[in-house]
């Protein structure tokens, strides 16, 4: 099965209803079957993020027309719910939100872990035929999400981020190492600009199930689109096995 991905690698220094406007805006624009957008796109900082949270039923009336006929993972945003505030991946299909994730792994560096609270689910959705597995930044460092993707069928993972630029390393190597170990692709949305006054990486990406890198971004604004095979999972899956020999710790 052939698919596009659109990759929308863009900086949100603004807040509120100037960054909502630009990421639907990028999304629509976009021509995948399926658009990712960055992480926490919603806000410029954690002083201002709660403050320009949004729910679901914002975030779906928001991307109903970005994502008629195709997939829109609204990279993730700042969301209050009664118990609390998270930061959630939405992903609409045909103009309606087909999943949500909350990220599992909050990073202890800077105020996410101090001001959010953790998800508890690993989430894998059906995309067109395709199972993805969702998550966000962070997690990419925590290998076991990942294999809880793949036991849900998972062959294509999705990962919005605000990866910072002095760990461009970590993002190369994390990136391909989840693929290679899932022999799955990576799909991997990251911001630019500056957020909590870090420099963002960009360097956006689609590995394949080998490892082998499809595509790349730079440094700057951009929407990168990839076509993919995903039949090179199965053939892969096949030919080199090593998924077969897992065992019980």
């Amino acid at each position: 099965m052939k698919l596009s991905i659109s990759l929308v690698q863009a900086a949100f220094e603004g807040a509120g209803e100037e960054n909502l406007e630009k990421a639907v805006s990028l999304a629509g624009a976009a021509d995948g079957d399926i658009v990712v957008l960055p992480e926490l796109w919603s806000g410029a900082s954690f002083e201002t993020l709660e403050n320009d949270a949004l729910t679901r039923d914002e975030v779906e009336a928001a991307f109903s027309g970005a994502s008629q006929g195709r997939a829109v993972l609204a990279g993730s945003v700042g969301e209050e719910r009664g118990d609390g505030f998270y930061n959630t991946s939405f992903l609409l299909v045909d103009g309606e939100v087909a999943a949500e994730y909350s990220k599992l792994h909050l990073f202890f560096e800077g105020r996410e872990a101090g001001r959010m609270e953790p998800g508890d689910s690993v989430v894998t959705a059906d995309v067109g035929g395709v199972r993805a597995g969702l998550s966000i930044c962070y997690d990419l460092r925590f290998p076991e999400l990942y294999r809880g993707q793949l036991d849900g069928g998972a062959v294509l993972l999705l990962v919005p981020s605000a990866w910072p630029l002095r760990r461009l390393t970590h993002w190369n190597l994390l990136t391909r190492a989840r693929a290679v170990e899932n022999q799955c692709f990576v799909a991997a949305c990251n911001r630019v600009g500056v957020a909590e006054d870090m420099e963002m990486a960009g360097h956006s990406c689609v590995v394949g199930p080998w490892g082998n890198l499809e595509a790349e971004a730079g440094e700057r604004e951009r929407v990168l689109d990839v076509d993919i095979d995903l039949g090179d999972v199965d053939t892969l899956r096949e030919r080199f096995p090593v998924l077969r020999d897992r065992r019980p710790p």
